[in-house]
């Protein structure tokens, strides 16, 4: 049942009476915030003292509230933290109360924050001087060096869960999956919010280092949000939007050009440091924010220097530059592992000017390693035997950095690889995973330079990007499993919308992937009845022609030909059945991307060839290696069922809920997915992201409401 209550109503809590207020400007309605989890209405005890009462949705009521409360407790004494002093309602101590209303069950009970939100203010024309927005920021950021010494984290920090109270107090709330110690894991793991979130965020968001990137982005909001050309270029519920993240791009650059004019080289640093990070050990700590912060604003005018090789002036960045050009000199020598490291140093402390310089040279760097321009002598092919070849030199996967020769543990963030030595590229094998870096005004693809590390790690000369040899011994043959052939294609034209659907033929085939995170493993053999798909992604042109029919209250995103984007699941769902189909279950979905391949080891659903931006390639694919945005739509060449975007353009809506461990227990026949969840599955990957989410096995999810210009899909039917 659904907590409905009246303004006014008496709701009595350990012998305490609390009134259920009014809404300030609607009358006869209760005060109440409506969130994705729970309902926060606002009560008043006879002195007026306002409190909070958090009543969650049916699925979300949980007893695991009562230990949160309790692990919440010690800290509500820290500054911005009030929110952690909190009553839950349990059978054991409210029975009473929970007779009269059970929907009250487990609903919490704490300090009302009183203020607008930061995401508020963002939308709002209120003042917003200089020494405002300084002083707001100390405060904020005195609160995030409070939680990282007690080890805290929010995990899902936003404009929407920072509250500004009178007298410019950072507040935040929605704090029942905040990581700390003694804290237990939530079965669904924050992924951040738009605006505000890591590339990693999709693997998900909790450790003590999880609020670094968003604290960041925050810190420096509150700091130039008095900047009228800061403002102007605003997307809106927060300052970037989310195609800008981690992107070179106008509204960057803006923010860039204001941090540094107003606060100097020293805070520039640091937001570039996060900006630019590979992982969230990257960004920079709190300590290191609050210490930068001046003490008061002033316009800053940073010092020209002169390239010494170039003779161009950039601004004051001589630590960056002397890193950049000792850089230079360490790959000169043939000091790979050096080289990395003082280049990545160089690049997190560079301006905007300088930054693009050391981009450029480090592509000039990439393509003499690889031959294009000076060939360097690779080292002979030698035999894996001693145990430093066991643990070549190598990027970590977890921070980027480089682990060096025999080395198991990365010495930087202490990642330990699973079974690392299975993956060395061996034949038969997949090669190991890319590592892409953002920096300067593009992505820097260091691939060539991993693999000429790993030819000096011991596996020999290498034929090329995609291609590494090795004289170890070599496994056996991939077993080839039954799976339905590719060819011929049968087809037929869906009279509603006019979409063609390839025929898959029933049978088994193998999903998931041991090569994948925990939540594509294990490898599992699926049978499935026969079933048609659409043969791409729905389009705008079609999606409008389902609103125009049905008067179904929505507008798609993009153009003409495009995959429609900003699509929930809900309106996906709406559009199959118009159309006489359904969204395809995620084994479906899986089957159909891996194209009938005769090989189970391929990583997408072209095989194991890395993707690329060509027109009409057959491993080509629309990411974020891409120019921003999606294409049309059969843009690149098909798979072996006919299917065209099974890998980027947009992610795809598939019909099941999400679980992480689903797999472990997933039915041999016809899977449908869990009957009850939080989030519904995405699969494909988009324009927007790299390319190790365009694998065929890897699963995504975000909640079914969820509409973003990289979320579209496709439907499907049964014979």
């Amino acid at each position: 049942m659904t907590f409905q209550p009246a303004p006014g109503l008496i709701i009595n809590i350990q012998k305490k009476n609390y009134k259920l207020a009014e809404h300030p400007t609607v009358p006869g309605i209760p005060y109440g915030q409506e969130g994705r989890r729970a309902v926060v209405y606002q009560l008043t005890k006879e002195d007026d003292e306002k409190f909070a009462l958090k009543v969650f949705k049916d699925k979300f009521r949980a007893p695991g509230m009562v230990s949160i409360a309790e692990l919440l407790e010690p800290y509500a004494t820290l500054p911005g933290l009030q929110a952690c002093d909190r009553i839950v309602l349990t059978a054991s101590k409210h029975r009473e109360l929970l007779n009269q209303i059970p929907e009250l069950t487990y609903a919490v009970l704490m300090p009302w924050v009183e203020g607008p939100t930061w995401q508020e203010l963002l939308l709002s024309d209120e003042n917003y001087s200089p020494e405002r927005a300084l002083s707001l920021t100390k405060s904020f950021a005195e609160i995030l060096v409070r939680l990282e010494e007690n080890r805290l984290a929010h995990c899902d920090l936003s404009g929407a869960n920072l509250i500004i109270q009178p007298g410019d107090l950072p507040g935040l709330v929605d704090l029942e999956e905040m990581s700390g110690p003694g804290f237990l894991k939530p079965k669904e793991i924050p992924a951040g919010s738009s605006g505000y979130a890591h590339k990693t965020a999709p693997q998900g968001l909790w450790s003590d280092e999880a609020d670094r990137f968003a604290g960041a982005v925050l810190l420096v909001e509150m700091l130039c949000w008095f900047d009228p050309v800061v403002r102007e270029a605003a997307w809106g519920e927060s300052y970037f939007s989310p195609r800008d993240m981690q992107n070179e791009n106008e509204k960057l650059d803006l923010l860039q050009k204001s941090l540094e004019t107003h606060y100097g080289i020293r805070i520039l640093d640091l937001f570039n440091q996060a900006w630019r990070s590979d992982s969230l050990r990257g960004c920079p700590t709190f300590a290191e924010w609050a210490v930068a912060l001046p003490e008061k604003i002033k316009e800053y005018q940073p010092k020209d220097q002169t390239h010494p090789l170039t003779g161009e002036n950039y601004p004051d960045d001589k630590d960056a530059l002397s890193y950049y050009l000792d850089g230079q000199s360490a790959a000169d020598r043939g000091e790979y592992e050096k080289s990395h490291s003082l280049y990545q140093k160089a690049i997190t402390m560079a301006g905007p000017e300088l930054s693009r310089d050391i981009e450029q040279q480090m592509k000039l760097l990439e393509d003499r390693i690889l031959g294009e321009k000076e060939p360097l002598e690779q080292s002979e092919p030698t035999t894996e035997t001693s145990g430093g070849d066991k643990y070549p030199i190598r990027f970590c996967p977890e921070c980027g950095l480089i682990i060096g020769k025999g080395q198991e543990i990365c010495p930087h963030c202490e990642w330990k690889p699973i079974d690392f030595q299975e993956r060395l590229p061996v034949p038969g094998q997949k090669n190991l995973k890319v590592k892409l870096f953002r920096v300067g005004s593009g992505l820097i693809l260091i691939s060539g330079i991993i693999i000429i590390l790993l030819g000096l790690g011991g596996l020999g000369p290498l034929s090329s990007l995609e291609t590494t040899k090795s004289t170890s011994t070599p496994i056996s043959t991939p077993t080839p499993i039954s799976t339905p052939t590719p060819t011929p294609i049968s087809t037929k034209v869906s009279l509603k919308d006019g979409m063609v659907m390839a025929h898959i033929s029933s049978g088994e085939f193998l999903m998931g992937s041991d090569e994948g995170a925990s939540v594509e493993q294990p490898v599992h053999e699926v049978f499935l009845d026969a079933f048609w798909m659409d043969e791409h992604q729905v389009t705008v042109e079609q999606y409008k022609k389902f609103v125009q029919e049905t008067n179904y209250a929505d507008t798609p995103c993009g153009t003409g030909n495009h995959p429609a984007a900003c699509i929930n699941w809900y309106a996906a769902q709406a559009y199959c059945e118009w159309a006489g189909k359904r969204l395809p279950t995620e084994a479906e979905w899986e089957n159909a991307a891996q194209g009938g391949s005769k090989w189970f080891n391929s990583s997408y659903p072209w095989g194991d060839e890395k993707p690329i931006c060509v027109s009409g390639a057959e491993n080509g694919a629309q990411f974020s290696h891409c120019e921003d945005g999606t294409v049309s739509v059969k843009t690149f060449s098909p798979n072996g069922f006919g299917l065209y975007d099974m890998a980027g353009n947009v992610w795809e809506w598939v019909a099941d809920w999400y679980e992480a461990d689903y797999y472990i227990n997933s039915p041999h026949e016809n899977p449908e997915g869990p009957v009850s969840g939080e989030y519904r599955v995405l699969r494909g990957g988009s324009w927007l992201e790299d390319e190790s989410f365009l694998s065929y096995y890897y699963r995504g999810g975000s909640f079914p409401e969820n509409q973003s210009d990289n979320i579209g899909f496709r439907c499907a039917s049964p014979e």
